[in-house]
């Protein structure tokens, strides 16, 4: 029973001084931390000894160690969730780095192509890049979020149409070989960004998260 209860304390102090480390004034964290002993061992002889008399002083123990067991529990599923996050996010960042540095060299390489078509692939891949970034100031799955990833697929289709055409016309150049190659890398760097985007948290861990924050509320 002393096990289990030094458990549930050490969950419930390391948490206790997280949240009265809270405040950023030194005053005000001083108080906190002088207000925390007391106040605790005054409701915890209230409560302890209404429950002493009812359930007995040894099933208080189990009782007491209740309360530790669950902000345990939502401590460590806050901490999945917070890794799960920012494992999403590092990610995502990097595939718009990524993405950002294709269509850079996209349009670099566009430039050695012969015209019409190096002015039309020019034209093309400034409203791409636009586009690309409105993206990112659309909610996901949402109605907006659908309709500008149309619009990137269709300048896709453009892009590429042209890029037949430069090697229809040149088989035996190096640029449109080139410029192929980085468009085609463009293309992919664009699925896998939106791939991230869609790659969420699992709801079954946010109604997890949830649940075990309204039971340590009640």
């Amino acid at each position: 029973k002393r096990m289990v209860l030094g458990a549930d304390r050490a969950a419930v102090l390391v948490e206790a001084r997280a949240v009265t480390d809270a405040p950023s004034e030194s005053e005000g964290r001083f108080r906190a931390l002088c207000m925390q002993a007391p106040i605790g061992i005054f409701l915890s002889n209230m409560v302890g000894g209404a429950l002493a008399q009812t359930y007995g002083w040894q099933n208080t123990f189990y009782v007491a160690a209740i309360p530790g067991f669950v902000f345990a529990l939502m401590a460590f599923l806050l901490a999945i969730t917070m890794g799960m996050a920012s494992d999403r996010f590092d990610t995502r960042r990097g595939l718009v780095l990524a993405e950002a540095n294709s269509i850079g060299t996209t349009f670099l390489r566009a430039q050695l192509l012969a015209e019409p078509t190096r002015s039309a692939s020019l034209d093309l891949l400034v409203r791409y890049a636009d586009a690309a970034l409105a993206l990112a100031d659309h909610v996901p799955e949402s109605a907006e979020f659908r309709a500008a990833s149309a619009r990137i697929e269709e300048l896709q289709r453009e892009l590429w149409g042209l890029a037949g055409n430069a090697v229809t016309a040149d088989p035996v150049g190096s640029a449109p070989r080139l410029y192929v190659e980085t468009l085609n890398e463009m293309i992919d760097a664009h699925s896998d960004r939106l791939a991230s985007v869609r790659n969420r948290v699992p709801p079954t861990v946010l109604a997890l998260q949830l649940f075990g924050a309204a039971v340590a509320a009640a």
